[in-house]
């Protein structure tokens, strides 16, 4: 399968600085990551592609489907064709396991990884299988949701108010245009990107970390403990890797402490990618 992606191209006039990839997490959108392109105009290009399933694709649920090799190379191609040897590499949640995919595969084609509450996937064949269960169940709901945008509403809410995201549903304004922005979705190709690159569909990366040579940051918030324990882990691997976890928020940094998390994103590129330039 061939996966098809929508390009989100923020060019703020670049000034020759390494171009930045940014991976949107599952219920999102490239655009999701405007706000932070912002904070690193006029010096970057950001590419940030909605993924099957996601934003402008989302109306192909066989597209959806698309697994994480077919993904990759479709990324990858795109960065050709945007004339991009080499590129800073930036994931969230599902976008991070993507990002992480990437780099262990194709380790030259990037100058640094930053990965946001993401993870390695599962460790065992059991752990998988568990996961699988899981996700098939939630596969059915999403697919059973199919044009309704009241139950889907519905649905959002309820997702949102998991622990994994007990910090948002804390701030009824930022939980409100949450919800409101993920209806732009259509649920029956979230299923169809859940058993392409559901975490029970992703080969383990964990013995692969100790052989990642990139400069990696690895950003967790404090109340996910799941996902600091995660990263903690990676970064023992890791022999390039540092972890900070920030405080009063939990598995969407970027959303919760928007200028916390910007601002270390543009410290560490600052950092790692001087000299890396587009070539056109």
């Amino acid at each position: 399968m061939e996966a098809i992606l929508y390009w989100r191209c923020y060019d703020w006039g670049t000034t020759g600085l390494c171009p930045v990839l940014m991976l949107h997490g599952f219920m999102g959108r490239g655009d999701d990551w405007q706000q932070v392109s912002e904070h690193l105009a006029p010096s970057r290009q950001c590419l940030c592609p909605d993924l099957p399933g996601h934003g402008a694709t989302a109306a192909d649920p066989v597209n959806g489907a698309a697994g994480m090799p077919e993904i990759a190379e479709a990324l990858l191609a795109g960065l050709e064709a945007r004339g991009v040897t080499q590129c800073a590499l930036v994931g969230y949640s599902m976008g991070g396991r993507l990002a992480l995919y990437l780099a262990v595969r194709y380790p030259q084609r990037f100058s640094c990884l930053l990965l946001e509450s993401a993870s390695p996937g599962l460790r065992t064949t059991s752990e998988r299988q568990q996961r699988q269960v899981h996700d098939e169940a939630l596969e059915e709901k999403l697919t059973a949701l199919g044009e309704d945008d009241a139950a889907f509403a519905a649905f959002l809410r309820t997702w949102y108010r998991q622990p994994l995201f007990a910090t948002i549903s804390r701030r009824p304004g930022l939980y409100d245009a949450l919800v409101q922005r993920r209806l732009q979705n259509h649920p029956p190709s979230l299923a169809a990107s859940l058993r392409g690159v559901g975490i029970a569909s992703q080969p383990s990366l964990w013995e692969a970390l100790s052989g990642l040579r990139l400069p990696t940051l690895l950003i967790t918030g404090a109340a996910d403990k799941k996902y600091c324990d995660i990263n903690a882990a990676m970064a023992a691997r890791m022999p390039m890797a540092s972890h900070i976890t920030m405080d009063g928020c939990g598995h969407i940094p970027h959303l919760e402490r928007p200028d916390a998390f910007r601002t270390a994103l543009a410290l560490f590129l600052r950092k790692y990618d001087q000299g890396v330039k587009k070539t056109l």
